[in-house]
């Protein structure tokens, strides 16, 4: 848990934290997203227990666990926009709420993206 934890820390810290006050469309907000995605998991060195400054890219192909190359690039959404158009989906998970979600400040565009 703790493991998890910590990514999750480091996201905010680094990217998420840092971008939403920049962005001015939700789409700017999510390929930021992105970038620090596809830089987390391809391209920052780790060092936690095991990783031997590897990328998880580079220690899932050295460990023989990457099952396929399709696991890392799975695109960010935004998970309010989904489950909004999921209405049985969030009615559902209602009781199993835990926490209060955070909101960003990104402001979502209603016209052509620039």
């Amino acid at each position: 848990m703790g493991v998890i934890e910590n990514a999750h820390r480091q996201d905010d810290e680094a990217s998420l934290m840092v971008h939403p006050e920049r962005c001015l469309h939700t789409l700017a907000f999510i390929e930021r997203a992105q970038r620090w995605q596809d830089t987390w998991d391809y391209l920052r060195p780790h060092f936690g227990e095991g990783m031997e400054g590897k990328s998880p890219a580079e220690k899932l192909k050295s460990s023989g666990a990457m099952i396929s190359e399709r696991v890392l690039p799975f695109p960010v959404i935004l998970l309010e926009g989904a489950l909004r158009k999921i209405k049985s989906l969030t009615t559902y998970l209602k009781p199993l709420k835990t926490v209060d979600y955070v909101h960003t400040k990104c402001h979502v565009s209603t016209g052509n993206l620039p």
